[in-house]
């Protein structure tokens, strides 16, 4: 099992090598994965207080689009974060299927959380709020679309110098901990995002930065919590989910596939999520 799970096989190519036929090599790997799910699920909880890190990942079936629902929980003073069970719904990403998942989460456990980090979808913010938590918004998923509009590539595109003036605007604004450098950024980013010849992309997005600026700096707003400013440990989490997708070439039915993911995150439930180090920009 360990073979397929984290070395990179197939069952095929695990057939190949051992000289079986694949459907006698498939028949024992999946009487053995029915074997390990039936195993009660051990996970040590962190203990204290503690953050909740999110991250939808789609699936497409012939059926429909299913997303993966990922949770890590984090202790506030600490660097390694616990996978919970993954929950899978179909249909696509919303607040209120997270509000409900929240919900379900042990009581011991939810009494404890103090922060949310997860990426812009619309609503988490009010799910954090109804639950009493502080929220953080990614900085990552924000600069990685403002970036596609910078013209870094195209030395031809128009407005080159607004653009680039206003991409590291909105970049220093993230992290500049002076107020009143905050403040002069603020006022600078309205400036040119009511510019006439202002882009309507860079409007549009340079509005929504305005709207929910202080989501982006809750890090700075409470650092005994230690939040982290991206989900980037989730992503790298469900870039290993995908990975092991691509070499199933998919999963024939929802079933196989809540199986394999399940007890991947049994075995592989513990990652890396550092806190953002507050420095003076």
């Amino acid at each position: 099992m360990q073979d397929i799970l984290y070395k990179k096989e197939t069952i095929k190519h695990r057939a190949a090598r051992g000289r079986s036929s694949f459907w006698r090599c498939w028949l024992r790997y999946h009487k053995q994965l029915d074997k390990e799910l039936k195993l009660k699920s051990v996970k040590k909880m962190p203990p204290g207080k503690v953050i909740l890190v999110v991250d939808g990942l789609w699936i497409n079936f012939k059926s429909g689009r299913w997303v993966i629902y990922l949770i890590a929980v984090r202790n506030i003073n600490s660097h390694k974060a616990t996978i919970l069970e993954p929950f899978f719904l179909p249909g696509a990403e919303t607040s209120a299927k997270w509000e409900c998942l929240f919900q379900r989460l042990h009581p011991r456990l939810s009494k404890r959380v103090v922060a949310l980090v997860c990426d812009g979808i619309t609503g988490m913010r009010n799910n954090a709020i109804r639950n009493g938590w502080a929220f953080q918004r990614c900085h990552f998923h924000f600069i990685n679309v403002i970036e596609r509009f910078r013209g870094r590539v195209n030395k031809n595109i128009r407005l080159k110098e607004f653009r680039e003036d206003y991409f590291q605007s909105i970049k220093a604004a993230l992290y500049v901990k002076s107020p009143k450098q905050y403040q002069e950024l603020i006022e600078h980013i309205k400036m040119m995002i009511q510019n006439p010849d202002c882009p309507k992309w860079l409007r549009r997005y340079g509005n929504e930065f305005i709207r929910h600026k202080e989501e982006f700096r809750t890090y700075l707003k409470y650092p005994e919590y230690n939040l982290p400013t991206t989900t980037s440990a989730m992503e790298k989490y469900c870039g290993t989910l995908r990975e092991l997708l691509n070499r199933s070439h998919g999963f024939k039915t929802i079933e196989s596939m809540k199986k394999w993911i399940i007890l991947y995150a049994r075995k592989n439930y513990e990652i890396t999520c550092n806190g953002k180090i507050i420095n003076q920009y």
